[in-house]
Parts: structure tokens; sequence; C-alpha cells
């Protein structure tokens, strides 16, 4: 390969020998580490044999244990191959060879990550600040994805990773080592997240409808391979990356860019899950800016954005609700930042992250609210909203009212699918069952859902799907468990009518709504003389339909009931004695054997 009147087809074969060879298991890369610098340096302008022995390199086993190749291959890299990237992303940046070859590079990037890293505890981290650098800029790279290139996503595994090993290694002896490196290639991380936000924001809605069903997928496809963008950053920068998303966000709001608001708040949604007490006062600020957008207009743009603000504030729930109130000890620092005059006149806001949790939940749910009514973000909100009300807090408490009316407009507007009505008859369950029996609200809404509620059970399309009569079932099951005690016999001979459908309709979700009910039922004794008849009722009905095939999930009722012990099983009573146990054969639900 080094003879200069060697022909094409000789290099070429000669290429391809070593590549068979280096394919061979066991075959010592150590050794062939002379022969593979001549072949990097024959193919460097071919970009396919370019790409075809990086992946070779890649899949073998040996590659990671054999440090020297591992530098040599990487400075080829950073070096010549990057020269060659370089031109060719100016020529022609949606060529298939070049996104190939990227890959190909990314593969062996990845692969090399455990090595570089070693060596930059020994002898500095310049070899991997440089693939760092190189990676950082396809990332960036000019266009749009996928309609001008598509190679800025492939080096996302190799932050990941990367961040990934730096965290393991620092929980290691060598701290201040692992630390050193870490801020080294930190400032590569800052870079793809700020160019992130570019690449990653929705086109506006007219031209995204230009694109074709395959861009459109390949497009959400691109979104969710990168993803981790903000999560990378975070632990790479700590709270410097949220200050950085709230600085970008005001801009973008300030703008109107409703794609790239949308964008930034998609980034927060991910990190969400990965942040503490410590980032209190980004995640407060980033709330503040969250209520700018309660009044964004309608439209295919403003409705994603709404939808990801919904998941945003899902997301948060958690640190929203649950946060510690030794933050508050920080409230002095915060009037020192704003100034005692501004103390003084009462313009700390409930978002400087210092006050209780139950009043920022009740400005959260207020955002939330305003959206239920939205067609196309109706689903999430609800969802977010269920999320806040479950927990049934005390900043629930101080908004019950207005969710309870809000949630029952959306409940009585027929044209509103059966599934979020019901999520949104969840939600004022959730209120009710925190509120005193006598609260006017409580009195008004108890009266006015009976006939809806029964409406919608009952319906001429109430049991039309399986997985319709899931749902009800599951919003019955949710509203029993939380209904006031003193209005449970009201309640029984809905649930008693529901159940005679849903236990031959569907076994198995009857079974377990039956089951909530002897339950709640049963150890109140103003509905125990009811449930007894339901339930002689509902095995009088199973027994004249035997044999069947759920006889496992009828037992398993019938277990639960005589273990309350009720009257109409009589004290002392075992499964195993009942007429329709013996007519079944004795036979017990696995779970009981």
């Amino acid at each position: 390969m080094g003879a200069e009147d060697a022909s094409p087809s000789t290099r070429q074969a000669a290429v391809e020998c070593v590549e068979q060879w280096v394919k061979l298991p066991g075959v010592g890369l150590q050794q062939w580490t002379p022969v593979l610098s001549v072949v990097f340096s024959a193919v460097s302008e071919d970009s396919a044999a370019l790409t075809n022995l990086l992946n070779i390199l890649a899949a073998n086993d040996e590659l990671s244990s054999t440090d020297q190749l591992v530098h040599d291959l990487c400075n080829y890299i950073t070096t010549v191959v990057a020269q060659k990237l370089l031109t060719d992303l100016a020529e022609d940046i949606g060529c298939d060879e070049l996104a190939s070859l990227v890959s190909a590079i990314c593969t062996v990037a990845v692969t090399a990550i455990p090595t570089l890293l070693r060596n930059a505890r020994k002898s500095g981290s310049e070899l991997l600040c440089d693939l760092c650098s190189l990676l950082a800029n396809i990332c960036s790279c000019d266009g749009s994805y996928p309609i001008d290139e598509m190679i800025s996503d492939l080096p996302a595994q190799f932050f990941t990773t990367l961040r990934e090993n730096i965290g393991s290694f620092a929980s290691s002896s060598k701290y201040d080592e692992n630390r050193n490196v870490a801020t080294a290639v930190s400032s590569y991380y800052a870079s793809v997240c700020r160019n992130a936000i570019t690449k990653m924001s929705f086109p506006p809605a007219e031209c995204f409808k230009e694109y074709d069903k395959v861009q459109r997928e390949q497009f959400h496809r691109y979104r969710l391979a990168r993803s981790e963008v903000s999560v990378d950053a975070y632990f790479m920068m700590g709270r410097d990356t949220l200050v950085f998303l709230n600085q970008e966000l005001e801009e973008a709001i300030a703008k109107g860019n409703l794609c790239r608001i949308e964008c930034v708040v998609f980034l927060w949604e991910n990190v969400a899950d990965y942040l503490s007490e410590e980032d209190y006062t980004e995640i407060c600020q980033n709330l503040e800016l969250c209520t700018r957008l309660s009044g964004i207009g309608e439209g295919t743009d403003a409705d994603r954005l709404a939808n990801t603000v919904m998941r945003h504030l899902h997301a948060l729930s958690h640190l929203v609700q649950e946060h510690d109130n030794s933050v508050l000890g920080r409230r002095e620092q915060a009037e020192d930042q704003i100034g005692e005059e501004a103390v003084r006149e009462g313009r700390l806001s409930i978002f400087t992250g210092f006050l209780q949790a139950a009043e920022l939940e009740c400005h959260v749910v207020r955002l939330v609210l305003p959206f239920i009514q939205r067609k196309g973000v109706s689903t999430e909100a609800l969802r977010t909203l269920e999320k806040f009300v479950s927990e049934r807090s005390k900043g629930i408490l101080r908004v019950g009212d207005e969710i309870s009316q809000c949630c029952y407009s959306f409940f009585m507007d027929e044209a509103n699918s059966e599934q979020q009505r019901l999520e949104a008859l969840k939600c004022i369950g959730y209120i009710l069952s925190v509120k005193p029996s006598d609260d006017i609200m409580f009195e008004n809404c108890h009266r006015l859902l009976v006939t809806r509620y029964q409406k919608l059970l009952y319906g001429e399309r109430a049991f039309a799907s399986v997985s319709f009569l899931l749902q009800v079932c599951d919003a019955v099951r949710s509203a029993v468990s939380n209904f006031p005690p003193e209005h449970l016999s009201e309640m029984l001979p809905l649930v008693s009518q529901l159940l005679c459908n849903a236990l031959f309709t569907n076994p198995s979700a009857g079974c377990a709504l039956a089951k909530t009910a002897v339950l709640i039922f049963g150890h109140n004794t103003s509905t125990t003389p009811q449930l007894c008849a339901c339930i002689r009722q509902w095995l009088e009905s199973f027994a004249s339909s035997l044999p069947s095939q759920s006889i496992e999930e009828w037992l398993s009722l019938i277990y639960q009931a005589s273990l309350l012990r009720l009257p109409c099983f009589g004290a002392g009573t075992s499964p195993s004695k009942f007429p329709l146990s013996r007519n079944c054969g004795n036979k017990l639900p696995k779970s009981m054997t």
C-alpha cells in the first residue's frame, strides 16, 4: 500500500485483506497497529473504506483494552478525518456516505470513552476535548433535520455515555482528577445544549405541513434521540444549565417564538426528574415564566406548546408538592438579592421559591385549569391536574372550588369524550373527598352529578367497547374509594347497577370493582344490609351462568367478602363452605392456594 506505483485495485485488495484479518477472533490488535497506521493513511480520502474499517475496529472486543491504538485512532479522527469532514460538510451535508462515516466515528468514540478517560486523568484531557469539539460541531451543523442534514443526532450517545462514565468515576477515590476532566469538557456540553434548542425546535406549522409523512416521523424520532441533551448538560454543569434554559425561555417569550418556547420547555420537562431541592430557585423562576403562557393564542403551534407545558408541570409535580421546608431558610438570601425596599413593598414573589409549597401549588393549578377546556390540550391538562389533586394536599384544597367548577363544566359538556369526562369526574371526586360534608359546593356537586353520572354509565353507548368499560370501572373505583362515608348509601345502588352488567361483560374489571365495593361498603354499617343483598344478587346470577371461564376472579371476590364476616355469609364461614364453591369443585384462586 505504501508503494507509489501500486494500482488502485492493488491498494483496494490490500485494504480488504487487512479488514478480513482484523475480523478474525483473537487476532491481537496490538500487533496490527503498525499495519493499521499504513492502511488509514492509504484510505484517508475514501469515505466508504474509512467507514468500513472504523466499524470493524469498533466491533472488535480488544479495542477498548488497547490503549495506544485507541489513542492513535482518536488522534487520527480528530486531525485527518476531521479535516475531511469539514470539506464534505461544506460540499454536500446530505450525502449518505457522509452520514455513514459520521456514524462510524461516533461508534468508535463511544467504545473509546473508558480509555480516553483513563488517559485524561494521567496525561491531560486534550485528546478527549478535541474529540468532544469535533462531535459538538457535528451536533450543531447547518441545516434543518431531516430536510438538509441527517447527522446532528448521531453524537448523542457519545455525550450521554461520556457523562455517565464521568459520573461513575466521580464516585471513586480520585475525585479531584475526575472533577478536572468534567470541567474540561463541560463547555462542549453547554455548546451542544445551546445549539440543540435551534435544531430541535419544530418548524412553524405552515412549514411542517410541507414535510411528508416519513420526514415528520424522522423529526419526531430526532427529538426523542436528543431528548437527553439537557440531562447531560445538567449533570455536567449543574444549576447553570437551568439558569441558561430560563434565560432562553424568557428571550423566546419576549419574541413570541412559540416553537422555540416549546423546545425549551421540552428540555425542562426531560431534566425535571433529575432535579432536587437545590434547584428550587430555578424551578420557581421557570414556573413564573410559564405563567406568561396562559394567554397563548390558538393554532397547531400553540396547542403543541400548551401540551408540552402540561407535561412539564406534571414532571415537576413531585418538587412543587413535596419540597422540604428547610428551603425556607434560604428566604433571607432571596431578600438580600432583591433588596430591602422590594421586601418592604411586598414584591417578594411567591415564585422566589421560599414560600410554602401549598401557595406555589395553587398557582400551578391555576395555570393548568384554563387549558382543560381547550380541545387540543384537554387530555394532557386533565392528566396533569389529576396528578396534583390525587395527593389531596392543603394547597389543592385552597383551590378546590375552582377545580370543581372547571371540571364540572367540562363533565357536563357532552361534546367531550367519555374518557375525558371520566377523568374530570375523578378530579372532582378527589376534591370532594377532602371537603367537609356540609360544604355547599359538596352538596351542589353531589346532587348534580348523580343524574349525569347515571347517564354516562348507562347510556346507549356506555358499554359499546370493553376498553370503555374498563375506564368506567376504574373511574368508579376511584370515586368509591374517596367518597365520604355518610353518602355511601346513595352511591351503592349506582355501583351495584353497574356491576350487574360489568361482572359478566368484563369479569376482570368487574370483580376488581366489586372487591373495592365490598371493602368500602362492607365496613360501613349503613350500607352493610344493602351490600349483602347486592352480593346475593351477583352470586345468584353467576350461579345461573355456570360453567364460567372467570371462576378465578369470582372466587377471589367471594374469598374477600367472606373475610369481612358479612351477615350474608355468617360468622366463621370459609369459602369452601359456600354452595357455589362446592359446585365449582372447591377450587380457589391460584393466589390463595
